[in-house]
C-alpha cells in the first residue's frame, strides 16, 4: 500500500538489522482486542497513523488520510472526533503524531501545515506551535510532538529537535543534518520518557538516540525501519519496526532504557497479533501497548492478561435473627496463567436472585496486587449487612470489570442461598397534610411469614424511642435485654452500637402472610426550630415460641407540622399619631399560633425576608413609627405557628393608609398612585404644607398634555384626586404609561402609572 506524502520521505535503505543488545528475555503481552476498519464513520480509519493514551487510560489516534483526530476509551468504544482537510485552526493536512500531557491538553503533530496544533481533551483549539521555515520555532514539516509535563518536544524534518514551553514559546533547538552523535537524517518520530529522557527514532541513520531534556546527547543504538518509538512508566522504549526491502518485518520491538532488547513481536498478516504495516506505538500507564495498522486501517491492544480461576465455601449462619447479619464467605482464587495477574479485585454480593452481577449490592470486597502465575490465594470475605429481605443469594466474582480473564463463566459461582429472617423497614415518613403528631411506618415481612416457610411469624410488635440520657448508674442493675418494671413487654432494653434506646411498645400487627405491611404510629412531638424531633422505631418478628423473635435495624423520623396558619383578614392602617401608622386585622384562631410579622417594602412586589420584617407581635396589630404620608410604604403581614409554618401574605399599599388626624404634612409631596397598574380609576395622593396654587397635570409618553385634574388654590392639607383614564374631552384613553406632575411653587415633582385595559 502506498501512503501519500509520507512514502516519498522515508528513504529505502538495505542494510542488515541490528537491534541493540540482547541480554534477557521477556514474553511478549498477548492479544486482547482490535478494533477499527476502512471508512470515515465514527471508529473506522483512514491509514490510523499516530497513537498515543492519556492519564486516564483514553486513546487518541490520528486519523492521517481522513484529517482527524478520533478519542475511544481503553477497549476502543468511540468517545469523540474533531478535524477535517485544511489550514485553518482545528483543520489538518495530513496529521502524523499525537500525544498529551498532564492536564489533558492533546497536541497533534500536523505534518502538512508544518505546525503542531494543541486542543483540550474534547476537541477545542487552543492554541499553535510553530510555522513554516528555517529559523527557530519554524518548521519544515513537523512529524512528530511529543511532552514531558508541559513541555512539548517537536521532530522537524529540517533534521532537528525543538522545545517549546506551555504557552507555545520556543526554548531551544538541537541537531543538525548528518550521521554524528546529536545529528539526524530525518527524524521521524520522537518519545520522551517520565525521567525527562528524550528518545529520537533517526529514521535515515537507522538508530535511535538518546538525549536529556536540553538535547545534551548521552548514547545511542541501531535498529532499521524504525517508523514509531514510545517509552512506558518505567522508562522502557518500544518501537514500531517495518519491513524495508525484506530487512526486517512489521513488529513491535521493547527495550530498556540502554538499549538492550527485552522483548519482540509480530508478523506480516492480518490476524490477530500480525500487521501489514506499523505505524505507531503507544503504551498506557497499565502497561498495555496500542499499535496501529494504516495497511488493514485498525488499532490493536496487547497486554498481560493471566487466566484465574476460584472457589467458595460458605461460612455464614443458615438464620439472621439480628437486623445486621454478618456474613462470611472464604474464596480461594487461583492463578491458571503463565504470566503474574494483578492487581485485580475479588468480590462478595448479596442479590435477590441466583444471577451475580454488578448491579448486585456489595458486601466486601479483597484487592491483589498481584498473583504469581499458577498459585493460589484464599480469602475471606465478609461484612454486616442489614439490606436483605427474605431468602438471598452469595455470590463471588474475580473483577467484574474483566481486569483479569475468567477462565470460564463459573468463576461467578452462586453459593448456598442464605436465610435472612428478620423483618425490614422500608420507611418510616412523616403523615403530609396534618397538624403532626404522627409517622408511617412500612416494612417487609419476615422470611418465616409465609405458607412455605412453615408460617412461623404469628405477630410483629411497633416499638418508639427518642434520645435520652440515662442518670449515672441508672443500668448497674439491670442486665442488657432484661425488662423494665412498669407495665408489662412495655418497655424493654436492647444492646446496640449507639448508646442504649428505651423502647417503648406502641402498637402491634397480626401476621397474614402479607409480602409488606404498614402502620400509621404516633410520635411524642413535632419538629421545631429548637428540637430536631426524630424518634427512633424497629419492628420485631415474633413466633409462637417466646425465646424465638427476629429483630429489625432501627430507622428514624420526624412528624411535621404541615397546615400553615390562615392568611391574616381584614388588614387595615390609620394614622394614629403625628408619623405614626396604626396597623390592625382579624386575630387569628388556631390553637398552634405563634405571632404574626409584619413586613415593609418600597413597592408591590416587594419579598419578605427578615431584612425587611418591621415587627413579630403576639397580637393582631403593630404601630409603624417610621411611617409618613409621603413615604409610600407597602405592607405585608403573616401568621406563624409554633412550629415555624407561615401563613399566605395580606397586603396592604399605600392607598389603603387612611388619617385620624388629618395633620398638616411636615412637608409638600407627591405620592404614588394606588392602584398601578389601574383599569380604569386610580388614585392620586399629594401633600401641602401650606397653601399655594397648584397644578396636577397627566402627561402621555409623548410628553404631550392628557388631563389637567387641579389648577388652582389649594390649602394645606393631604390631598387625593381621582383619575377616570379620560382625558379633557372626557374621551377613554389608550393603555400605555403616563406621567402626572404636581407643581406648586417651586416645588415640581413627577411620577409614572401604567393604565392597563
Amino acid at each position: 500500500m502506498r501512503f501519500p506524502r509520507i512514502a516519498c520521505l522515508l528513504a529505502v535503505v538495505c542494510v542488515s538489522l541490528t537491534a541493540g543488545t540482547t541480554a534477557r528475555a521477556e514474553l511478549p503481552p498477548v492479544f486482547i482486542t482490535a478494533w477499527g476498519d476502512s471508512g470515515t464513520a465514527n471508529g473506522q480509519f483512514n491509514v490510523p497513523l499516530g497513537i498515543t493514551t492519556n492519564a486516564a487510560g483514553d486513546v487518541y489516534v490520528a486519523d492521517y488520510q481522513n484529517f482527524r483526530i478520533q478519542k475511544f476509551d481503553n477497549d476502543g468504544l468511540f468517545i469523540a472526533a474533531w478535524g477535517d482537510s485544511g489550514s485553518a485552526a482545528g483543520q489538518f493536512s495530513f496529521a502524523t503524531r499525537v500525544a498529551t500531557d498532564l492536564s489533558g491538553f492533546v497536541y497533534v503533530a500536523d505534518y502538512g501545515n508544518s505546525r503542531v496544533q494543541k486542543f483540550n481533551s474534547s476537541g477545542s483549539f487552543v492554541l499553535q506551535l510553530g510555522s513554516p521555515g528555517f529559523g527557530d520555532g519554524e518548521f519544515l514539516g513537523a512529524p512528530s510532538v511529543d511532552i514531558h509535563l508541559t513541555t512539548a518536544f517537536v521532530a522537524d524534518g529540517g533534521n532537528r529537535i525543538q522545545r517549546f514551553d506551555n504557552a507555545g514559546n520556543f526554548e531551544l533547538a538541537w541537531g543538525s543534518p548528518g550521521t554524528g552523535p546529536g545529528q539526524f537524517s530525518l527524524p521521524w518520530d520522537m518519545a520522551v520518557s517520565p525521567s525527562g529522557k528524550v528518545y529520537v527514532a533517526d529514521f535515515g541513520n537507522h538508530r535511535v538516540q538518546r538525549f536529556d531534556l536540553d538535547g545534551n546527547y548521552e548514547t545511542e543504538w541501531g535498529a532499521v525501519g524504525i517508523y514509531g518509538i514510545e517509552t512506558d512508566m518505567d522508562g522502557n522504549v518500544y518501537i514500531a519496526q517495518n519491513d524495508t526491502q525484506a530487512v526486517v518485518v512489521p513488529q513491535i520491538v521493547k527495550y530498556d532504557a540502554s538499549g538492550t532488547v527485552l522483548a519482540q513481536w509480530g508478523s506480516l498478516g492480518a490476524g490477530n497479533g500480525q500487521f501489514g504495516y506499523v505505524g505507531d506505538v503507544a503504551v498506557d500507564g497499565n502497561g498495555n501497548v496500542f499499535v496501529t495498522d494504516p495497511v488493514h486501517h485498525r488499532i490493536q491492544k496487547f497486554g498481560d492478561v493471566p487466566t484465574t480461576d476460584l472457589t467458595v465455601v460458605v461460612s455464614a449462619p443458615p438464620r439472621s435473627v439480628l437486623c445486621s447479619a454478618q456474613i462470611n464467605v472464604s474464596a480461594t482464587v487461583s492463578n491458571l496463567g503463565n504470566l503474574t495477574a494483578g492487581p485485580f479485585t475479588v468480590t462478595l454480593r448479596v442479590s435477590p436472585d441466583n444471577v451475580i452481577d454488578a448491579a448486585d449490592s456489595l458486601l466486601a470486597s479483597a484487592a491483589f496486587d498481584s498473583l504469581p502465575a499458577f498459585t493460589d490465594s484464599t480469602v475471606v470475605l465478609g461484612n454486616n449487612y442489614n439490606g436483605l429481605t427474605g431468602n438471598v443469594y452469595l455470590g463471588v466474582t474475580v473483577d467484574e470489570e474483566d481486569a483479569v480473564l475468567e477462565s470460564d463463566e463459573t468463576n461467578n459461582q452462586i453459593v448456598t442461598p442464605f436465610q435472612y429472617a428478620v423483618p425490614r423497614i422500608n420507611t418510616v415518613i412523616d403523615v403530609p397534610g396534618d397538624q403532626g403528631g404522627l409517622v408511617h411506618l412500612s416494612w417487609f415481612r419476615s422470611y418465616f411469614d409465609a405458607v412455605l416457610t412453615g408460617g412461623e411469624i404469628t405477630e410483629y410488635t411497633l416499638w418508639r424511642a427518642i434520645d435520652t440520657t440515662p442518670p449515672a448508674g441508672h443500668w448497674a442493675d439491670v442486665a442488657a435485654g432484661a425488662t423494665i418494671p412498669g407495665e408489662i413487654g412495655s418497655v424493654m432494653r436492647l444492646s446496640a452500637a449507639t448508646p442504649p434506646y428505651f423502647w417503648e411498645l406502641v402498637d402491634t400487627q397480626q401476621a397474614y402472610f402479607l409480602p409488606n405491611y404498614a402502620k400509621t404510629l404516633p410520635t411524642l412531638f413535632n419538629v421545631t426550630e429548637a428540637d430536631s424531633g426524630y424518634h427512633y422505631f424497629l419492628v420485631i418478628a415474633h413466633t409462637g415460641d417466646p425465646f424465638t423473635f427476629y429483630v429489625s435495624c432501627v430507622d428514624s423520623a420526624r412528624s411535621i407540622d404541615n397546615l400553615a396558619p390562615a392568611q391574616p383578614q381584614n388588614l387595615v392602617a390609620s394614622q394614629s399619631a403625628a408619623g405614626e401608622l396604626t396597623l390592625s386585622w382579624n386575630a387569628n384562631t388556631e390553637p398552634d399560633l405563634s405571632h404574626y410579622a409584619v413586613y415593609r417594602g418600597g413597592a408591590p412586589e416587594f419579598v419578605p425576608t427578615s431584612a425587611n420584617r418591621i415587627g413579630a407581635p403576639a397580637s393582631p396589630e403593630l404601630v409603624d413609627a417610621g411611617w409618613t404620608w409621603d413615604s409610600d410604604y407597602h405592607y405585608k403581614v403573616t401568621a406563624l405557628d409554633v412550629h415555624g409554618n407561615e401563613s399566605v401574605v395580606a397586603v396592604l399599599g399605600p392607598g389603603g393608609t387612611t388619617s385620624v388626624l388629618d395633620r398638616v404634612p411636615s412637608r409638600t409631596y407627591l405620592g404614588a398612585n394606588q392602584p398601578n397598574p389601574f383599569n380604569p380609576v386610580t388614585r392620586i395622593r399629594f401633600g401641602l404644607e401650606r397653601a399655594s396654587f397648584v397644578e396636577l397635570t397627566i402627561f402621555d409618553a409623548t410628553g404631550r398634555v392628557v388631563r389637567r385634574l387641579v389648577s388652582g388654590q389649594r390649602g394645606a392639607a393631604n390631598h387625593v384626586v381621582t383619575w377616570n383614564g379620560a382625558n379633557d374631552q372626557g374621551q377613554p384613553v389608550a393603555s400605555g404609561m403616563y406621567f402626572y406632575r404636581l407643581k406648586t411653587g417651586r416645588f415640581s415633582q413627577t411620577r409614572k402609572m401604567v393604565l392597563l385595559k
